[in-house]
């Protein structure tokens, strides 16, 4: 059986980018940067994850995570103002252009967006992927405290995405590379 190729892509300046095979699982080590860190859900409500995709190509270039809860909206936009902001987005959904994107979805919910590709025809496709699919990487030493506290985010199935929705992985991406080990 074909193991899946993993996406890490750290969000914090500069972001640092891994796409490939890692011998990661569900009850293994992870280091990033050789920080060990530890896999868990998005750090408010919300913990599905839709896809964004430039139309224009069909490719999978990045992921919008809604938050439900209004409790949530302003220490979500804090944090992706501590993020690198190549990758982490927070989308108040405020003006015609920021919503354009989410045409055809219920609601007028913020978005978290993080994206590893520029996009000329970004929107967003419903997939609400659940945990096992992609995981937050936060270092397992330290707080909220600690900035950034968000490492990375990890995709676990990029095959079986991009296979699902009928989408190709970019060719490109501006970022160095992220040193991965899985143990």
């Amino acid at each position: 059986m074909l193991r899946p190729k993993h996406l890490f892509l750290s969000l914090d300046v500069p972001a640092k980018f891994y796409l490939g095979l890692a011998d990661w699982s569900i009850g293994g080590q992870v280091y990033l940067q050789n920080i060990l860190v530890e896999g868990n859900d998005t750090p408010w409500a919300s913990t599905v994850a839709d896809l964004l995709v430039d139309r224009e190509t069909d490719e999978f270039v990045g992921m919008a995570f809604a938050i439900d809860d209004q409790e949530y909206w302003q220490s979500m936009k804090d944090i992706a103002k501590r993020l690198d902001p190549k990758v982490v987005r927070y989308n108040d959904i405020a003006t015609p252009e920021s919503r354009r994107i989410y045409t055809g979805h219920v609601g007028t919910l913020p978005r978290f967006e993080i994206t590893w590709s520029s996009a000329r025809s970004l929107e967003c496709e419903a997939a609400q992927l659940c945990c096992g699919q992609w995981f937050w990487w936060y270092a397992k030493e330290g707080s909220w405290g600690v900035s950034p506290p968000i490492i990375a985010l990890g995709i676990t199935d990029i095959d079986e995405i991009l296979d699902a929705h009928n989408l190709k992985f970019p060719t490109h991406t501006d970022f160095p590379q992220l040193a991965v080990k899985a143990v």
